[in-house]
């Protein structure tokens, strides 16, 4: 990926930084031969894209030194295996006919995410000075949870829907199982205190994951 997006000084800086674990602008110049006032931009605009982050360390009496090292975002333009290997495990799991094993783990998953919802939830409360949450407070905590996780969230935008995902940070593992997205559906619907239904999805060619108001069931007649 990396290949792809970048030639020339950039890519040399990320190469380095990822060899080195941290890197100064005094050793990417003696490594790569290149003014300091030319790595300085080059290294300000992969700051900028949120590939690579800078650390102060203190050393002795003088003025700390700036290291840079690669953002979260930045180490994954470098080969991975990880999702791959999940991906096989799940599938492995899936044709083993360990269902219920899958299950217990997306819902250990979402369950995790709950507590950490509630975290938030009370923090938002707590700094309003109010004593319950509110419905905005219940999707501030739900939008800074599910940012953090890569869904890139947004409010719904038409009618009836509620919430929208933008992104979804494991494609790979729905292609073997949707129990991640029936189990998120829950989560959701309880999070915010209200009955939801999926009704955009990414993997069928969505550009979103829609969850909107759940219609009312139409009572039987009478007979």
């Amino acid at each position: 990926m990396i290949e792809t997006l970048f030639q020339g000084p950039k890519k040399d800086l990320l190469y380095l930084i990822k060899e080195r674990g941290m890197l100064t602008i005094e050793e990417a110049e003696a490594e790569l031969d290149l003014a300091k006032t030319t790595l300085r931009q080059h290294l300000m605009a992969l700051e900028e894209q949120g590939l690579i982050i800078r650390d102060y360390h203190k050393i002795g009496q003088g003025r700390p030194v700036v290291y840079f090292e690669l953002s979260t975002a930045g180490k994954e333009l470098f080969p991975n295996q990880e999702s791959i290997l999940l991906h096989e495990l799940l599938t492995h799991l899936e044709e083993s006919g360990n269902k219920k094993l899958i299950e217990s783990f997306f819902k250990k998953f979402w369950g995790k995410r709950k507590k950490q919802f509630e975290e938030i939830l009370n923090s938002l409360v707590a700094a309003s000075g109010k004593k319950t949450a509110t419905q905005d407070m219940r999707f501030k905590a739900v939008d800074i949870l599910l940012s953090s996780e890569g869904f890139m969230p947004k409010r719904g935008t038409e009618k009836g829907e509620v919430i929208r995902e933008c992104n979804c940070p494991f494609p790979g593992l729905i292609g073997v199982t949707q129990l991640p997205c029936k189990i998120e559906e829950e989560f959701l619907s309880s999070v915010l205190q209200m009955d939801l239904k999926r009704t955009g999805y990414i993997p069928s060619g969505s550009n979103a994951c829609v969850y909107s108001m759940a219609k009312a069931k139409k009572k039987e007649d009478e007979t």
